[in-house]
């Protein structure tokens, strides 16, 4: 061999290479997983759909630890009061938006079906189960994990649509329009808004709860 030849790389190198982009890919590696667990929760609930989908999101909490470090938490009254605003929006722009859409062929049953998942379990344990692990798993995973990772590939903007998109499709089994539909909207409204804080996840999660609680547990949509 002379001095300018390189030797080839061996099988250890190609071994430590692929399991470099494994680790470096490891964030859409797990998209997989919530497409399975929201199938799952939506048409295999024979443990009830809340406990099914604290038990999801928690699988998706867990997922994300091992890129916990490198998601912002900073907890403040602004952050508090925006995420809240953004939550009680959202909330309204549905709310009212419903009362227009009612007219809409099949839009009422769309939303009835949504709230049948409701079923007879008791209230209480739905706030209980949307403040933890419902809220903070879905905006952990989404906007912590894979908005977060996507926008180190994507501009912002692609990076956002992108986590909305794919945060629509875990609700496809549903075959709820609507669902898909709002799924998507408050998908965008918080990825944007994560983009907007420089990823800071805490008022993305105080959005999620205050939204699901006024929507499934305080108020009904439609």
């Amino acid at each position: 061999m002379t001095a300018t030849e390189k030797p080839s790389p061996g099988p250890e190198n190609h071994a430590t290479s692929f399991f470099e982009k494994l680790r470096k890919n490891y964030e859409l590696l797990t998209l997989p997983l919530p497409f399975i667990l929201w199938y799952i929760t939506f048409i295999l609930t024979s443990f009830g759909f809340w406990p099914t989908l604290a038990l999801s999101t928690s699988i998706l909490l867990v997922v994300s630890v091992p890129r916990i470090r490198k998601i912002k938490f900073q907890p403040s009254i602004r952050g508090f009061i925006i995420g809240a605003v953004l939550g009680l929006a959202l909330f309204a722009l549905f709310y009212f938006g419903a009362r227009v859409a009612n007219s809409i062929p099949g839009f009422p049953s769309q939303v009835s079906a949504v709230y049948s998942f409701r079923g007879n379990f008791p209230l209480a344990a739905i706030a209980v189960l949307l403040l933890f692990p419902i809220g903070p798993g879905e905006a952990t995973y989404w906007q912590g994990f894979v908005l977060q990772h996507l926008g180190k590939r994507l501009k912002p903007w692609a990076a956002a649509i992108l986590t909305s998109f794919l945060y629509m499709m875990i609700h496809l089994p549903t075959f709820n329009p609507s669902l898909m539909l709002v799924a998507f909207i408050v998908g965008l409204a918080w990825s944007f808004t994560f983009n907007k804080l420089k990823n800071n996840l805490f008022p993305i999660m105080v959005s999620h709860i205050i939204f699901d609680e006024f929507a499934f547990v305080l108020f009904m949509i439609g």
